[in-house]
């Protein structure tokens, strides 16, 4: 039995040695739940569960950067990693082969599918790679973040007096 629904013989599932086997056919994650099976005679009557998880491959990691453009002294910058895989069980991150944590301008949201970086400037530019892992497999993304300088533009603004002056004029800033 799965989830307490009898199994019969088909394209997914084969029973072998008189029922004593089940065997699974491409399993998937749609195929984790609580087995069970009973074994009885005349004369007793017995029964064992077990839960299975069918982990998918990590596949498909990928990382986002929001904004797209960065500039030094903007308020964040997210780094958005996903995957199309079933079920994780960790998601961490590293910049330049190192850890990163939650600490200072770091800080990781969403379950850790999120690396946000507060009051970003040139120091954070490098590589930073997402690893998502399950129990059965793992698989990374990365981005290469570039933090560009922040140009000031500044403006002047001139004004001018003509001062009528005995045989010409006078221009006065």
């Amino acid at each position: 039995m799965k989830d307490g629904q009898s199994i019969l013989n088909n394209s997914t599932y084969n029973l072998l040695d008189g029922n004593q086997t089940l065997q699974i056919m491409q399993p998937n994650r749609t195929f984790s739940g609580n087995y069970s099976c009973t074994i009885s005679n005349a004369v007793s009557l017995n029964s064992g569960s077990l839960q299975l998880r069918v982990y998918d491959p990590v596949v498909n990691v990928t990382v986002i950067q929001s904004p797209q453009k960065v500039n030094e002294g903007a308020a964040f910058v997210n780094l958005g990693c996903s995957s199309s895989s079933g079920y994780t069980e960790m998601v961490t991150w590293m910049k330049d082969g190192q850890s990163v944590i939650s600490k200072n301008a770091y800080s990781l949201l969403d379950g850790n599918w999120t690396l946000q970086i507060t009051r970003p400037d040139r120091t954070f530019n490098g590589l930073y790679i997402c690893n998502v892992s399950s129990a059965a497999y793992w698989g990374s993304g990365s981005l290469d973040l570039t933090v560009s300088y922040a140009t000031l533009r500044a403006t002047s603004t001139y004004s001018m007096m003509i001062i009528p002056l005995l045989g010409g004029i006078l221009l006065a800033h």
